[in-house]
């Protein structure tokens, strides 16, 4: 055997052999969903999401016998939290070939939400920083007195740049739910395809079912928060999102760093950016979870005899608290979960 075999040989005994690894910290929890992507493994554990690569995964061609398992902290979120089972894990449950049919790319869908969390995460990540930024300014704000007329206010200094940094965000987000929409609808979603997609529901299903409903509701505010960006950084007159630090209200009041929402027909609203910013992360992960229900219930295939439809499982009946939606039928008066 020669030198080049001998190291394929020891190569392929070290890969093909059983292995072990352990995942995560104690502090981090168990492991409650192991999920499988086109190039690698996602492991979810109660508090952190971890990416592992296997060895033939990096070295496919068995070359370097020195190339590790590598295992790599995605997020510090897990399955106890709301943000990761309304999109990664929602997805996860729903996103099967066996409900969908095999034209349904499952793992392209898994893709798709774990970008989509990766940002809902992001924009959450945000908003704390900016809470903490927010709150060390007032202290040492109100550890300096005023002198006579002068007043001193608090600064963030970048609550602009932390804004747009969020919209762009957003827009990303609202991008990837348009991706996810096209893995059941394909290219009949335009490049308005939020209209689109109003439009084909009410064609396809009737302007009385619940999916055309729900899109008609949602679609305002879908709208709106791809607009954002747009709005602060190509701002006109009557079409803006003007974004302040602290100030000095007319009133005596300090008020936080806050934003000024100015739109066409409609009367111009403010408030605390922090507000704005919550609001939208909660709205988006609501609209990923029901978005997501929608589209794979008006695709499940049938399963005679029973009628299968995504639905809101019972507590008691859900592996994860946080993950809502699965497959199931409903016999009587009870809810019969199916995976």
């Amino acid at each position: 055997m020669s030198d080049d075999d001998e190291c394929k040989h020891r190569i392929n005994g070290l890969r093909d052999s059983a292995k072990a690894m352990k995942i995560g910290t104690p502090e981090e929890g168990e492991i409650k969903e192991i999920l499988s992507l086109s190039d690698r493994m996602l492991v979810v554990l109660d508090r952190a999401v971890y990416t592992i690569q296997l060895a033939d995964e990096i070295d496919p061609d068995r070359t370097n016998i020195a190339i590790p398992n590598t295992q790599q902290k995605l997020l510090a979120r897990g399955a106890d939290d709301a943000i990761v089972s309304k999109t990664l894990l929602t997805a996860h449950t729903l996103f099967k070939e066996c409900h969908l049919g095999n034209a349904f790319d499952e793992k392209r869908g898994l893709a798709l939400a774990l970008d989509l969390l990766k940002d809902v995460a992001a924009m959450a990540d945000m908003l704390s920083h900016l809470e903490n930024a927010q709150e060390d300014a007032v202290k040492c704000f109100q550890k300096v007195s005023s002198k006579g007329k002068n007043l001193t206010l608090p600064a963030i200094g970048d609550t602009e740049a932390r804004c747009e940094a969020f919209a762009q965000k957003v827009g990303h987000a609202v991008d990837v739910l348009r991706d996810i929409a096209r893995l059941f609808y394909g290219e009949a979603l335009n490049k308005k395809w939020i209209d689109s997609l109003a439009e084909l529901t009410n064609k396809h299903y009737g302007a009385d079912d619940p999916f055309t409903k729900y899109i008609e509701a949602v679609r305002p505010l879908l709208l709106e928060l791809r607009e954002m960006r747009n709005m602060i950084e190509h701002a006109k007159l009557d079409w803006h999102i003007k974004v302040f630090d602290f100030r000095l209200l007319p009133d005596g009041r300090v008020m936080v760093p806050s934003v000024e929402i100015v739109r066409p027909g409609l009367e111009a609203s403010a408030g605390a950016l922090t507000s704005l910013m919550s609001q939208v992360t909660e709205h988006i992960a609501n609209t990923a979870e029901i978005f997501m229900a929608y589209l794979c219930n008006a695709h499940v295939q049938a399963m005679a005899p029973f009628a299968i439809q995504v639905l809101e499982i019972p507590v008691e009946q859900r592996t994860n608290p946080l993950v809502r939606m699965s497959y199931g039928y409903i016999q009587g008066d009870q809810v019969i979960k199916i995976g």
